[in-house]
């Protein structure tokens, strides 16, 4: 996924028109020495990584999911049974908390989740 990501921007690096350029604002960031080309890299660039961060942390909380389900059904015999559901189930909070914030962090950059090819 993550190689089909990249050279996706790849081509889209290699294919931007100048007329596309001309639709870019350049903020006034401190420090930054960049044109607009250099501008549109770091917006994709952004958009790239707000998008990986997004589907590894949505996997984080499938899994720990699964584990806490699993758990559920099969660990009653576990002495330590209601210690590890506990400890599956911070772990799950967590990474929900976390997805919440990498949500919130790609809305304030706008940069939408991968929508699946159909």
């Amino acid at each position: 996924m993550f190689k089909e990501m990249i050279e996706k921007l790849a081509q889209r690096f290699w294919s931007i028109h100048p007329k596309e350029l001309d639709n870019i604002t350049i903020s006034p960031h401190k420090g930054f020495y960049g044109g607009a080309r250099a501008m549109f890299y770091a917006d994709e660039i952004t958009k790239l990584a707000g998008t990986v961060a997004y589907e590894g942390a949505k996997e984080a909380v499938i899994a720990w999911e699964v584990c806490v389900s699993a758990y559920e059904l099969n660990g009653k015999k576990d002495p330590f049974y209601s210690t590890k559901l506990s400890d599956y189930k911070k772990a799950r909070d967590a990474a929900r908390m976390h997805l919440e914030e990498i949500i919130k962090m790609k809305d304030l950059h706008q940069c939408p989740p991968k929508k699946e090819d159909s």
